[in-house]
């Protein structure tokens, strides 16, 4: 089991909200108008973080670290457009959760060059020295070696020592670029919107 985004947006148009892509007709839904995804992006968790600080628990498990979110959930927007409000709300479920709406524009700003995650781990005493505070992935870890995590229940791997690295928010993410690109393709960062939820 893992965690999926719905994620749709829409464009201001003439003084409104209007869905992008428009809403079509598929061939699973008998004849019945649906909203179109605008993007696939899977399952990048460390984007699910910096979009609403969710699964900031999947990260822990896997690096310790903590993304600040551009934003914590919003719910909807007030003034979403007339079909994804009936949409929306005919579709939901108890799963659904981390429902919220970001402009473009708050996407690009996030400054994800100047921002930093601290990451922490335990690595052997002898290559302790090579990591130093608020100091980047050092370049002279050697290859091969082990990152140890230790995580609540778990035991601290013997002559280990705990250490800390900062990444930009860019490369910790790591499709942020890609992301934003296909959104700019959808038009002016000031006109396009991003409403997505979760579910698990």
């Amino acid at each position: 089991m893992g965690t999926d985004i719905h994620l749709y947006a829409e464009i201001h148009r003439n003084g409104k909200w209007e869905p992008i892509p428009e809403p079509v007709k598929k061939e699973w839904s008998k004849g019945k108008t649906v909203p179109v995804e605008s993007t696939k992006i899977g399952r990048p968790y460390k984007l699910f973080a910096a979009l609403a600080g969710v699964c900031q628990d999947n990260l822990r498990r896997t690096m310790y670290a903590v993304v600040e979110p551009i934003s914590e959930p919003r719910g909807f927007p007030e003034d979403m457009n007339d079909f994804y409000k009936k949409s929306f709300s005919e579709n939901q479920c108890g799963l659904d959760f981390g429902h919220s709406w970001l402009l473009l524009q708050e996407i690009i700003g996030y400054d994800w060059e100047n921002q930093y995650v601290t990451q922490w781990a335990y690595v052997k005493h002898q290559y302790a020295h090579l990591f130093q505070d608020n100091a980047s992935f050092p370049a002279e870890f050697p290859a091969g070696e082990k990152l140890y995590f230790v995580l609540p229940n778990w035991k601290q791997e013997p002559e280990t020592t705990e250490v800390s690295w900062v990444t930009s928010y860019k490369e910790y993410v790591g499709c942020s670029e890609q992301f934003i690109k296909e959104l700019l393709e959808l038009g002016s960062p000031n006109e396009i919107r991003i409403i997505f939820w979760f579910d698990a």
